[in-house]
């Protein structure tokens, strides 16, 4: 009740998914299909704002997190829409600053405005010190963090990497595998805390756009939350 969970889908035939070209694998059924390489991430959001918009959420309190490929996707959505994002929690990814995002004055806007906390097992290689040396910087902090150990259930430990409290990479140790670390941060939080934090984070410039009755039918077609057919709101990519 504390929380409204939007878990996109990215496999294939779904429509938020890039599907490669040229990469197959045998799914589960020894089926070969095309690799997923990505979520769309304009699709995603807008459908994520729809969402969040017809069920009444306060858009000054939306997140995104994500794990591996999801995780990717949580900072490419950060990259293009952090101004208007809470905070941003990416597990076992790091970012990939397509084109020449480091270049770019809106995502440097955006990943200086949003709240970050990324969890990555300490020996996978999957995180880049380089993305929170530059977004401190950007910020103006030192480029160097402030380290603390944490210990929590199931034997895992963290040592966080602190520039800010709106800056923190955790590095986990102890899990069964070092790149799926994500199940034991939300299978308890009351170690891990990461719920609780983010029910703390607003964002100061939360996006308004809204879309009338008639769009969002055409989105929700017969699941359409009765409760808000009156007020029902879809918010785009801000201009």
């Amino acid at each position: 009740e504390r929380f409204v969970v939007v878990a996109p889908f990215a496999s294939v035939r779904e429509p938020i998914a890039v599907v490669s070209k040229t990469r197959t694998k045998a799914n589960r059924f020894g089926v070969t299909v095309p690799y997923v390489d990505d979520f769309d991430e304009e699709l995603t959001w807008q459908t994520f704002l729809l969402v969040c918009q017809s069920l009444g959420c306060d858009m000054s309190r939306l997140s995104v997190v994500g794990y591996s490929m999801g995780g990717q996707a949580a900072w490419d959505l950060m990259c293009r829409h952090g101004s208007n994002l809470a905070a941003g929690v990416p597990f076992a990814a790091c970012c990939c600053w397509k084109g020449d995002s480091w270049k770019l004055q809106d995502v440097v806007l955006n990943l200086s405005r949003v709240t970050i906390r990324s969890y990555c097992g300490k020996a996978d290689t999957t995180y880049s010190w380089r993305d929170f040396s530059w977004i401190a910087e950007r910020r103006g902090r030192a480029p160097y963090p402030w380290q603390r150990n944490q210990d929590h259930a199931d034997g895992v430990s963290t040592e966080v990497f602190e520039w800010d409290w709106r800056l923190q990479l955790c590095l986990v140790n102890g899990t069964a595998s070092c790149h799926c670390c994500w199940d034991v941060v939300f299978h308890n939080e009351e170690s891990f805390l990461l719920f609780t934090w983010l029910e703390q984070i607003h964002c100061e410039t939360p996006i308004q756009v809204t879309l009338d009755k008639h769009s969002a039918l055409q989105f929700w077609g017969d699941s359409l939350p009765r409760q808000n057919t009156e007020s029902v709101h879809v918010c785009f990519e801000k201009n």
